[in-house]
């Protein structure tokens, strides 16, 4: 008997019939989730209900606190306040524009060439100048001002001397008398002349874009592999941002707080530098070691 071509084939009755399978699946589904197996939703519905009871008990007692005298004496008080605050005053509203000029000169700086600290030292300078911060404001503010200057000009030196080439050649001069030694000992000596050196730099991009090419360079060809050295100076350049309180931008947060003094800040990010070296180098190093060995 021959048979049809598969194209002239009726294919209606096993469409029928997977259609009814899955209506009856669905049906089963739709039972089964609301009613044999889900006996939590039970609970789950007598927890709705306890929140709710609660929910409005802590309701009625703020509204019945509001209805004290006390409260209403509070809320009037402070309704006077606000509006015996009149409208922004001319110092708020010079505020409230440089700001605005501030950030859009920070978000279009690039195409308007613009440095993010000029825009910064402008906007300053601007409030200055107009009277909304006064010499007074400064005085009161003094210390937390004397660390953003302090830092600014240890910042600035650093930027120089980096530039000028001396910080690279006092890498390379550190560097260049660790010839002969065995490559392990050389790898650990570079990584600990490379955290101790921070003590030199207020910035860890400076560091970074000096010595890591040197150490990197001197570590390789004294039989270091390229990996576990790359990988023990990139983990190094973020640990040893602690070390001092200028050692990283991020440090001025708690130089400027207050809550530690200078002797502690160094005291303790000393101790938490050497144990983040000593953790990297008895375990990172090995590990790195191990997965560079496996590949």
């Amino acid at each position: 008997m021959a048979t049809k071509p598969l194209e002239l084939q009726s294919l209606k009755w096993p469409f029928v019939g997977l259609a009814v399978l899955l209506a009856l699946c669905t049906g089963w589904a739709g039972y089964d989730e609301g009613f044999p197996r889900r006996p939590w939703k039970n609970f789950q519905r007598e927890f709705f209900k306890l929140e709710e009871k609660h929910l409005r008990a802590d309701v009625a007692r703020a509204e019945k606190r509001l209805q004290e005298p006390e409260t209403k004496t509070k809320l009037e008080a402070a309704r006077k306040e606000l509006h015996g605050m009149g409208p922004m005053s001319r110092n708020e509203w010079i505020t409230a524009i440089t700001f605005v000029l501030m950030v859009a000169g920070w978000i279009f700086g690039g195409k308007l060439h613009l440095n993010t600290t000029s825009v910064a030292f402008m906007g300053f300078g601007t409030l200055l100048f107009l009277g909304v911060i006064t010499l007074d404001d400064i005085t009161k503010q003094g210390d937390t001002l004397v660390t953003f200057f302090w830092l600014a000009v240890l910042f600035a030196m650093s930027a120089q001397l980096n530039e000028l080439g001396f910080m690279g050649y006092v890498g390379e001069r550190l560097a260049s008398g660790l010839g002969g030694l065995s490559w392990t000992t050389l790898y650990v000596t570079l990584i600990a002349l490379y955290v101790l050196i921070h003590y030199m730099f207020v910035s860890q991009t400076s560091q970074v874009l000096a010595l890591f090419s040197v150490f990197l360079d001197v570590g390789t060809k004294g039989g270091v592999p390229l990996p576990l050295m790359a990988f023990g100076l990139l983990f190094a350049s973020s640990y040893f941002s602690v070390i001092t309180p200028q050692g990283g931008s991020q440090n001025i947060i708690f130089a400027a707080s207050g809550y530690l003094t200078q002797r502690e800040l160094y005291k303790l990010g000393g101790l938490i530098t050497l144990a983040f070296l000593v953790i990297y180098l008895v375990v990172g190093s090995p590990w790195v070691y191990f997965v560079m060995a496996g590949h």
